[in-house]
């Protein structure tokens, strides 16, 4: 991902405070379109309801429900992509329609989402992330960018660990992030999303205290 950046194929942003309020006021100020979520997940059988761990006041961990991430995330319409690398953001118990974390993002109208069934380790997360935008930024649909990154956890993982069966892809449109070379300046590398082309190509990656423009 590193020569994606360099080759100016992804912009990177980083929010250091990943509060319901910053994240909001960093979505108004840039048109993004993946929203990265790095953090922590959570899912409560008895209220049969899924969160996201975010920063609250005074910096203590606030539980934020599925119907708040919604909200935050909904009225962008820039905003093609949104990952969520936490543990148990694609859990739900089956008892309660749209329940999860990713169905109701899909609903509001996002096109895709990425979510984790079950918890995932640390450098999965990292290696997952590095594969999946290298090969968004090659062109390659969300779907089969999954895939690819997928298979690369497989190869690299060692017997019994199924960090590779974690990310799950809800969609209902597979080709909302190709991505192909601008013609008009053909030595600079550059990479603009097909539709609309009129968009830059950014990301916002948040983490439990931090967010990211890819």
């Amino acid at each position: 991902m590193d020569k994606s950046v360099s080759a100016n194929r992804i912009e990177i942003d980083f929010e250091d405070e990943a509060s319901l309020r910053d994240i909001q006021s960093r979505l108004d100020e840039v048109e993004y379109h993946i929203f990265h979520y790095t953090g922590h997940g959570a899912y409560s059988e008895q209220e049969d309801k899924a969160y996201l761990i975010l920063e609250g006041d005074r910096g203590k961990a606030r539980q934020v429900d599925n119907e708040t991430v919604v909200t935050l995330l909904s009225g962008y319409s820039s905003l093609r992509l949104v990952v969520l690398s936490g543990s148990q953001t694609a859990k739900t118990s089956g008892r309660r329609t749209m329940s999860d974390l990713s169905t109701p993002l899909l609903v509001s109208g996002i096109p895709a989402v990425v979510a984790m069934q079950y918890s995932v380790s640390d450098k999965s997360a990292m290696d997952l992330a590095t594969k999946f935008y290298t090969e968004i930024s090659n062109g390659t649909a969300i779907g089969h960018a999954l895939t690819s990154a997928r298979k690369c956890l497989l190869l690299n993982e060692v017997a019994g660990n199924v960090d590779f069966a974690t990310p799950v892809l809800f969609s209902n449109k597979h080709d909302c992030l190709i991505t192909q070379k601008m013609h008009t300046q053909p030595e600079t590398g550059a990479f603009t999303l097909k539709k609309p082309p009129d968009l830059k190509h950014n990301t916002v990656r948040s983490k439990a205290s931090a967010l990211e423009r890819v």
